[in-house]
């Protein structure tokens, strides 16, 4: 089946050069916009995602906000299984506290080494993609 009588759209051949109209020109990252979306969106990694690393965007989702909220859990399992913990499900101030300290103390802290990171990864991005213009 000859695909350029299927699909007229695909008018030049393969040993030409792609037209110039069909190439992605990448734009530029900001510093900006990689914090912003680090201040609103960091607990699921959206600044790794922006930059394309898109491994480490996974492992910031897992690691810092699904591994603390297992840890949390597990915690309040505990609390049900023994009875020496028993106060601590009763307690909803220590509940909020325990739920502060494994949720979002590993992101708090995370944060300050990110946000002085990020300016470094969007320039290695920028010269990667779009080069020296």
């Amino acid at each position: 089946m000859n695909t350029r009588k299927t699909k007229p759209w695909l008018h030049f051949k393969e040993h030409e050069p792609v037209p110039a109209h069909f190439i992605h020109e990448p734009k530029r990252k900001t510093v900006k916009t990689a914090r912003i979306l680090m201040l609103f969106l960091g607990e699921i990694g959206m600044q790794r995602f922006y930059l394309d690393e898109n491994a480490a965007g996974w492992r910031w989702i897992f690691g810092l906000f699904f591994g603390p909220l297992f840890i949390y859990i597990a915690l309040a399992l505990l609390a049900f299984k023994f009875p020496r913990f028993e106060h601590f499900i009763q307690t909803p101030s220590l509940m909020l506290a325990a739920f502060l300290m494994f949720i979002y103390s590993p992101f708090l802290i995370w944060i300050v080494v990110e946000w002085r990171s990020l300016p470094r990864r969007v320039e290695a991005w920028n010269a990667k993609h779009i080069g020296e213009r």
